[in-house]
C-alpha cells in the first residue's frame, strides 16, 4: 500500500515538473482547421458527423481513433481529402 502511495506521489511530481509533450495528429489538426474556417462549433461538428458529443470531444484530444465510417462523413461533410485521412489515420 506504500508503494502504491509513492508511485502516485512520484507520477504527480513527474506530471508537474516534467509533462509529456501532446503530440497532435495532423488529421485532427485538419478537422479543427476545417470547423473553424466553417464556424463550427465542437457540438455542430459532432452533429454533422452524426457522432455524440462525447466522441467528438475523445476524436479531437485523440483519445479515440476515427473510424472508416467517420472518415468517410469527414470526406462528404468537411470536405477533407481522403488520401490525406487515410495517410493521417
Amino acid at each position: 500500500m506504500e508503494f502504491t502511495r509513492l508511485g502516485y506521489m512520484i507520477k504527480e511530481w513527474e506530471d508537474i515538473h516534467y509533462p509529456t509533450p501532446i503530440i497532435v495528429s495532423p488529421l485532427v489538426k485538419k478537422i479543427e482547421e476545417r470547423m473553424s474556417a466553417l464556424n463550427l462549433k465542437q457540438r455542430d461538428t459532432a452533429k454533422l458527423l452524426g457522432i455524440s458529443e462525447g466522441r467528438m470531444s475523445e476524436l479531437l484530444s485523440g483519445k479515440r481513433k476515427v473510424s472508416i465510417r467517420v472518415a468517410k462523413r469527414l470526406r462528404d461533410s468537411l470536405n477533407i481529402n481522403s488520401d490525406f485521412i487515410l495517410d493521417n489515420l
